[in-house]
């Protein structure tokens, strides 16, 4: 994507979630996202960003996913978010 692309996506959610309810955004250090955080920082300058701990975080949430007590939900919940998707692409 380009970050003139990136820039709107993330723009729209922060509209589309309320930009007041934002704390952090996080990505990894790709250009476009780089590039795109500094057009958004204009508009939206409260923001705090972490623009090299997206792998961190992906690292740890699959970690947790790893563990025992939470593998039954995640399942659950990757079945959920794909019956939605097909649904959703049935619509479209």
């Amino acid at each position: 994507m380009s970050r003139r692309a990136i820039h709107n996506w993330v723009d729209n959610q922060l509209d589309d979630i309320e930009v007041d309810k934002v704390i952090q955004i996080v990505t990894n250090n790709h250009s476009a996202n780089m590039a795109a955080k500094e057009l958004l920082k204009v508009k939206k300058a409260k923001l705090f960003w972490t623009s090299y701990a997206a792998n961190t975080v992906n690292l740890m949430l699959a970690g947790i996913g790893d563990l025992l007590s939470f593998k039954g939900v995640i399942k659950k919940a990757k079945e959920l978010i794909l019956l939605t998707t097909v649904i959703t692409r049935c619509w479209l």
